[in-house]
């Protein structure tokens, strides 16, 4: 965990693991060598917009020519519906229900989906003890680079049959790819702008449409185009403002 500010309509949380595996009968001491080992790095920033959707913004580092693999696994649900090309899942049931979605998909995204497959086992949860039951996995595949290869999932959830419609108006980088930038079309009309960088370590100053000095900017303009609402988190120290 690397930070966490919060305010009544906001969270934002940061984290970072990193991890690898070596394939084969090793121990401790690696007698018989480290063979073939794999590595890697997940950094996480999950922005939350209270009771509207949350936004999860992920950063993966691997080595060039492995594949990651971005894995959500959800609940039971009565049943659920699949948009591959659109590279969004969402529930049917009676009363509350979740969409998900990859709305800033790196190149060559794949999306796949298992519910209580055996082989291989995925899509089951647990209830209590050793039961399990189906439930639906929802698996974004993507190539690894030799930087770090960024992506976005939003979730939101919603009452009723009739599922929410985002609209991805805008995705880009810039500065080298360490400033990224999507314009969210909301279902009122109102759209939602988020720039952040790399890390959260440097300034979102290339002026599309923002220069300052925060890591991470979000701004809602109505149907009218008019600001409505802002969010600003400076860099570590600092404490987040929003108007």
């Amino acid at each position: 965990m690397l930070r966490t500010e919060f305010t009544s309509e906001f969270a934002l949380i940061q984290a970072r693991y990193e991890g690898g595996y070596w394939p084969g009968p090793y121990k401790w001491r690696f007698e018989n060598g480290r063979g073939s080992g794999v590595w890697g790095e997940h950094e996480r920033v999950l922005f939350w917009v209270k009771g509207e959707y949350i936004l999860v913004l992920d950063n993966m580092y691997a080595d060039a020519g492995t594949e990651v693999r971005n894995v959500w696994q959800l609940g039971p649900m009565e049943k659920w519906s699949q948009d591959p090309a659109g590279l969004s899942s969402w529930s049917e049931n009676k009363d509350a229900n979740l969409f998900l979605q990859l709305v800033v998909p790196p190149s060559k995204t794949v999306m796949k989906t298992y519910e209580g497959s055996r082989e291989p086992p995925r899509g089951w949860v647990g209830f209590h003890g050793n039961d399990i039951g189906p439930a639906p996995l929802v698996e974004f595949r993507y190539p690894a680079e030799n930087s770090s290869v960024g992506s976005a999932v939003l979730l939101a959830s919603f009452l009723g049959q009739a599922k929410p419609i985002y609209t991805v108006k805008n995705s880009f980088k810039t500065a080298g790819g360490t400033i990224r930038h999507l314009e969210l079309g909301l279902p009122n009309g109102s759209t939602d702008t988020l720039a952040w960088t790399k890390d959260l370590a440097l300034p979102v100053d290339d002026g599309h449409p923002f220069n300052t000095e925060a890591t991470v900017v979000w701004q809602r303009t109505d149907a009218g185009g008019r600001v409505v609402k802002r969010f600003l988190l400076t860099r570590q120290g600092g404490p987040p403002s929003r108007n």
